[in-house]
């Protein structure tokens, strides 16, 4: 039993091995486009990929599993080993018992990578997309309607419309308050330009209250 184990787990290391960097050659080329066109750092291109590996590795598992089992048969019966498992009395059912039984524990390990692994690593393959190669934000979204803001002194923002595509507001109401209840002083732009933390108001009108 030990000894068929030992001959699987050999091929079984190499095929799981030659699969991960075959799926990982296939990723590169498919996503080559996209780092040439951004040109991201190098420790960010090398973070996206290698963070890849753990779904790759499951992916190949099976495959590599199968590979493993065909190879680790035919030396066997090459080398006669089959042979002389029957003289000894133990059947093929017997004989297939470890390759069942490596089976069994690497369905389970991919099962458990696939739950905790996998999920991790591809929260940070996304991450790394987003922020470091594409320099784009979860937070930038394209439509928002009715945005209230509370900011610094007592001013209260509110913007019927903001377009996330050309970083513009439109109708901007800009309120300072007296006392956190009462309004003192307002502002009307019918729209403006944001820019990360300023905004350049257009046809601003303000009124005392």
């Amino acid at each position: 039993m030990r000894y068929i184990i030992r001959e699987f787990i050999k091929p079984y290391a190499l095929a799981s091995a030659a699969f991960t960097v075959l799926i990982l050659m296939v990723k590169v080329f498919d996503d080559l486009k996209t780092i040439l066109a951004h040109k991201p750092p190098l420790v960010a291109s090398l973070k996206y990929f290698l963070f890849q590996v753990p779904e790759m590795f499951v992916v190949g598992m099976p495959f590599a599993a199968l590979m493993a089992v065909l190879f680790c048969l035919a030396r066997l019966g090459r080398d006669g080993e089959v042979t002389a498992m029957k003289a000894a009395g133990v059947g093929l059912p017997m004989a297939a018992v470890p390759l069942a039984l490596a089976g069994l524990i690497i369905s389970t390990l991919a099962f458990g990578l696939n739950e905790v692994l996998v999920p991790y690593s591809n929260a940070v393959v996304e991450r790394v997309r987003k922020n470091d190669i594409e320099h784009s934000t979860e937070s930038r979204v394209r439509y928002r309607h009715n945005v209230s803001i509370l900011g610094d002194g007592g001013r209260l923002y509110h913007v019927d419309l903001f377009d996330g595509s050309k970083n513009e507001m439109k109708g901007v109401h800009l309120y300072e308050m007296a006392g956190g209840v009462q309004i003192k002083r307002r502002w009307d732009a019918r729209s403006a330009d944001y820019d990360d933390a300023t905004a350049e108001e257009k046809q601003a009108a303000a009124s005392d209250v």
